[in-house]
């Protein structure tokens, strides 16, 4: 007779098993039903056990990923026909003040993500830095630092550095809802876009 798992202790493990995995997934280890195993080929039956506990289509992975950003304050935009996902990051907000260092409510939240996505090769991260040339009333150094800083912590955390490009364009492209330009975009804002493949 199978021993029964007590109503919350179940509830316990499924919030945390896809957690675990995606840990452990980011140290090169998966966790299955079976026990841990190393970094599979990307065909095996351990990635097929381990894309399991990610949300399923598009839609559900980028429904995923607007709830998170959401619940932390970020802007968020749907765009084409619901083919890409945008998230405004404000790097007043995400850095550590004159820092290239990741707030930890930042890091914790993108790291989230970033276990959303780093088992999805289709999906492509496009990160823009929205500067102006010369650059007047920020720090251009610091901005590339930051932007650089963004590209390393989703490398480090399972994305896979060729589904990440990274651009920087002039802050007066900045448009979206309420989403400042020109001269208070510039050096402030980043643009993280999800679009799949």
């Amino acid at each position: 007779m199978p021993a029964t798992v007590p109503g919350p202790l179940l509830r316990l493990r499924a919030a945390v098993y896809p957690l675990a995995c995606g840990l452990l997934a980011a140290s090169g280890l998966l966790l299955t039903q079976s026990g841990l195993a190393g970094a599979p080929d990307p065909g095996s039956a351990i990635a097929a056990s381990a894309l399991a506990v990610q949300p399923s289509g598009w839609r559900s992975l980028a429904g995923e990923i607007t709830r998170l950003a959401r619940a932390a304050g970020l802007k968020t935009a749907w765009q084409d026909d619901a083919r890409a996902i945008n998230l405004t990051v404000d790097t007043t907000q995400a850095f550590e003040n004159r820092q290239a260092q990741l707030s930890p409510g930042y890091a914790s939240l993108l790291g989230e993500i970033a276990l959303m996505v780093q088992a999805r090769p289709e999906i492509r991260l496009i990160m823009t830095g929205f500067g102006n040339t010369p650059a007047t009333h920020y720090n251009p150094v610091l901005f590339g630092l930051r932007l650089k800083a963004l590209q390393a912590f989703f490398a480090e955390h399972g994305i896979a550095i060729g589904q990440i490009e990274t651009l920087v364009k002039d802050a007066d492209s900045a448009s979206g809802h309420d989403m400042p330009s020109g001269r208070a975009a510039a050096g402030r804002l980043i643009s993280l876009r999800f679009v799949p493949a």
